[in-house]
């Protein structure tokens, strides 16, 4: 019997997270969902994912050069998806990227640390959860 590949969004602070933490949820996560399940991403998620990770801030976490190498093989990874909706309905509008991915990608689940996403718990019926949730949820 086959489990079910679940399509999934992880926002921008969790694929940070996990890249830069790897004792952390948002590691489990991504490793949990590289195995098993379907990432999704659209153009304008990895132009935010390659803005945050080119940051000064992070060098003395991880090379540069590894983050920017994190970005392609995610790029490559990673099921693109069309964007077709326009969300307007977090307090963050620059938020409002990861529901359209969600609705556009027909995701299982939208993963985050953001407060203004998780607020809503569901956009059109997709749950939105931290890591330690989603990891409960899926027995890991």
């Amino acid at each position: 019997m086959t489990a079910t590949r679940l399509r999934l969004v992880l926002d921008t602070n969790v694929l940070v997270s996990a890249i830069l933490f790897r004792q952390s949820a948002p590691f489990q996560v991504l490793m949990l969902a590289l195995g098993n399940h379907v990432l999704l991403r659209s153009e304008e998620t990895m132009r935010e994912l390659r803005d945050v990770l080119s940051r000064e801030k992070f060098d003395r976490h991880q090379p540069r050069e590894k983050r920017e190498d994190f970005v392609s093989f995610f790029h490559e990874f990673a099921e693109p998806v069309e964007i077709r909706s326009q969300f307007a309905i977090s307090d963050d509008p620059n938020d409002d990227k990861f529901l359209d991915l969600a609705v556009d990608g027909a995701a299982d689940f939208l993963i985050s640390g953001d407060d203004h996403l998780l607020r809503l718990h569901s956009v059109r019926g997709i749950p939105i959860l931290k890591p330690l949730e989603f990891l409960g949820r899926t027995g890991n």
